[in-house]
């Protein structure tokens, strides 16, 4: 059987592979911008499928449809996103006798609608969060019957997308639009509904498959209650919210909503729990597979990738519930390019480094030659391990995010190390609040904690491994570093804070006057560990775009030689140009997709001056003081950067 993966990214290659232990021949589907891409690389065909507008490429059904014709691919998986929750492309595929990999339309339709499968579990009497459905106009209207906040919801979404919370009433209207912009622009479906919003929730979910036999099992229980603007970015399982009893009574009534509909596939259905736990409410259901599937593989030991393409074959499931045992704790964390000090914003551009931990699951599409692109979602990989409690798995992914480097890009890697350091999440003192009520005091300690190291360490470890690069490169130590003789001390920059190191023999070093013995020195391709004035030290070193970095006590410091006897070999650490309150530019690149003032218009501070979109997120841009609009430089739809002058104010 040969078989297209309507996708990209993590998902495609994660399917890629599975796809080629069960000796599936692959065809991958690419943007322009991902023609480079790792799952085209690794899949047997690839084809060209339009622009990098989503509705020309991973959303347009005709295409694929098309290129999997073309490719002579029997089946269709469409990993999750897009179109995997789509039932006129699962209606596309049974029209050319495409196998589709997934639950039959009906039901898609039935529970991939938010507002249909709550109505469906009403019927089933299952526990449900009070809500209202309806136009735009009625939603503004019935809102009254609800207590505030609320939560808009797409009717299609998922994955987090498509969401937002509302405190009052006068934000309503402003939301509902964003959400259902969101909404079109990402599932094609701009409808929306509204939900009471349940205060410090715990967010649980359940992993099912069933076959096309009536058979229905479960893979236990997820935690997904670590999220962020309502995006999951760790998970666990099994829950360690739940009692045994709970246990059994959500996973129950899962297996019963699958059942009921005849389920056929991978799906996922979430709850909400309450904070102790005793009771839940269902939330929705995923009818695709999970970002977070690979937490529920690690613990039972079933690939769900395999099993959705054996279900979608027509074979039986090959192991009862008996059969399915929980094996220890999975941990996943996901790996979002964004930049966490300012505010989370997407951080698209091209890795110059990558180098991934040892010892733990990496599912990727990334490597170190990728361009992350601004028209897609920001997550790029996901960390996961697997260890036999909760507290050895926090231990073990904490260690693995130290081993973990990108550079050229900004990434979440350190807002998880911190955020799982932390002794409540520790203890399991959690909520879907969590990021809202600890990230403030996350990134201080981040750059508290780097500000406290003394950055002398950092520059004679630069120094040391300058050095020692020179050596074992055979080149003069003094032509590397900028100094002509033992005699001239070398010019070093660590955080733009200057400092002169003199090696006064070949064990003592002088920095900034302070004397330093090094006793020992081992020296392997990046990694230094030395012996100094009797501490063990260790540190890694990485080159991004001309700088370097020294990894030392878990933080990077960007480090530079100054060569002052040659102005040409100098450089200065980049720094992104800032707008001023008067001249605003945009704070990412991506498309300036609403504009709500005119020329001439008088704003107040907070004010909303335009929404500029990136990687799939929307970011509003605000007047920080009161003024009047002069000129307005750029268009709705208009492809912006961040050195383009959007609008000037007085």
């Amino acid at each position: 059987m040969k078989l297209l993966i309507a996708n990209r990214g993590e998902i495609a290659v994660r399917i890629i592979r599975t796809a080629k232990k069960m000796q599936l021949q692959t065809v991958a589907v690419y943007s322009e911008a991902d023609q480079n891409a790792l799952h085209v690389q690794l899949a047997d065909q690839a084809y060209f499928i339009g622009s990098n507008d989503l509705s020309d490429s991973y959303l347009n059904i005709q295409k694929i449809i098309a290129i999997t014709l073309k490719s002579g691919a029997d089946a269709i998986h469409p990993g999750y996103g897009f179109l995997a929750e789509n039932p006129e492309f699962v209606k596309a595929c049974a029209k050319e006798n495409i196998l589709f990999v997934g639950p039959d339309a009906d039901v898609m339709k039935l529970m991939g609608n938010k507002i249909e499968a709550r109505n469906f579990i009403k019927s089933i009497e299952i526990p449900l969060v009070e809500g209202i459905t309806g136009t735009h106009e009625s939603l503004l209207v019935q809102s009254e019957l609800l207590q505030f906040p609320l939560l808009i919801k797409a009717a299609a979404g998922g994955g987090g997308k498509g969401m937002r919370i509302v405190q009052y009433i006068s934000e309503l209207e402003q939301a509902l639009a964003a959400t259902s912009r969101e909404a079109a622009a990402y599932f094609g479906d701009a409808s929306v509904f509204i939900e009471q919003y349940v205060e410090n929730p715990r967010h649980i979910e359940v992993q099912i498959l069933g076959d096309k036999h009536g058979n229905v099992i479960h893979l236990f229980d997820r935690e997904c209650s670590i999220q962020r603007r309502y995006q999951k970015i760790i998970e666990e399982a099994p829950s360690p919210s739940l009692s045994e009893e709970m246990r059994e009574k959500i996973t129950s009534a899962a297996v019963k909503i699958a059942q009921t509909t005849k389920y056929s596939g991978a799906g996922t259905i979430e709850f909400l729990a309450n904070a102790d736990a005793s009771a839940f409410y269902f939330l929705e259901m995923n009818t695709r597979i999970q970002v977070e599937h690979p937490v529920s593989e690690m613990i039972t030991g079933v690939d769900i990738v395999q099993e959705q393409i054996k279900i979608a074959l027509g074979e039986t499931l090959s192991f009862t519930q008996n059969d399915i045992q929980k094996n220890g704790h999975s941990i996943e964390c996901r790996i979002y390019a964004e930049d966490s000090a300012q505010n989370f914003m997407p951080s698209p551009g091209k890795i110059s480094f990558y180098k991934q931990p040892e010892g733990v699951r990496i599912d990727s599409g990334i490597d170190s030659k990728t361009t992350i692109e601004r028209f897609f979602d920001p997550m790029i990989s996901k960390l996961i391990v697997h260890e036999a409690s909760r507290q050895k798995a926090i231990e073990k992914t904490i260690n693995a995010l130290n081993n973990y480097h990108i550079f050229g890009i900004e990434t979440n890697i350190a807002y998880l190390k911190k955020l799982m350091s932390l002794e409540a999440f520790k203890t399991n003192a959690i909520s879907t609040n969590f990021c809202t009520l600890h990230t403030d005091f996350i990134l201080q300690s981040i750059e508290l904690e780097k500000h406290k190291i003394d950055k002398t360490i950092p520059a004679l470890l630069y120094f040391i491994f300058k050095t020692q690069k020179s050596k074992n490169q055979a080149k003069n130590l003094w032509e590397e570093i900028g100094t002509i003789a033992q005699q001239i001390p070398a010019n070093i920059l660590i955080e733009n804070n200057p400092f002169w190191i003199k090696q006064t023999n070949s064990n003592q070093y002088n920095v900034n006057n302070e004397l330093f013995e090094l006793q020992e020195i081992t020296y392997k391709n990046q990694e230094l560990t030395v012996l100094l004035n009797g501490e063990k030290i260790k540190a890694e070193f990485f080159e991004s775009n001309k700088l370097f970095f020294v990894f030392y006590e878990n933080n990077y410091f960007k480090a530079q030689t100054v060569n002052e006897l040659a102005e040409s070999k100098q450089f200065k650490f980049e720094e992104t140009e800032v707008s001023s309150e008067k001249n605003i530019k945009s704070p990412m690149p991506g498309k300036i997709i609403k504009i709500y003032i005119k020329q001439d218009q008088e704003v107040k501070q907070g004010d909303v001056l335009f929404i500029v979109e990136a990687m799939k997120m929307e970011n509003a841009v605000k007047s920080k003081l009161d003024a009047r609009i002069k000129t307005i430089y750029a268009a709705e739809n208009e492809l912006v950067d961040t050195s383009k002058i959007i609008l000037d104010m007085e």
